[in-house]
């Protein structure tokens, strides 16, 4: 399975043939650009994945030691806290 997908006996022997995992294939399908009968990794598709993944890391950078309260389903507050509370809190 890849994804929500069943994969076909012939696409199994095929993805072997070149050397591409179910990984691959989820990555492909993911950020690869929809056609007519599937997706296509383009260039254009890979470097916009890449910018938005790198804005990502950065946001994560920046979120380290965040905590976000939620009681109930809502969110109450947010806030920065220091690593040794960030330790305290997963390890009780």
């Amino acid at each position: 399975m890849v994804g929500n997908y069943r994969i076909t006996q012939h696409a199994d022997i095929r993805m072997q043939q070149r050397g591409l995992c179910n990984g691959q294939i989820e990555l492909v399908m993911k950020h690869g650009e929809p056609t007519d009968d599937g997706y296509v990794m383009t260039k254009r598709a890979v470097e916009e994945s890449i910018a938005e993944l790198k804005y990502e890391i950065k946001m994560l950078e920046r979120l380290r030691n965040v905590n976000v309260i939620d009681i109930q389903g809502s969110i109450v507050t947010a806030y920065r806290v220091n690593g040794r509370r960030v330790h305290r809190m997963i390890h009780r």
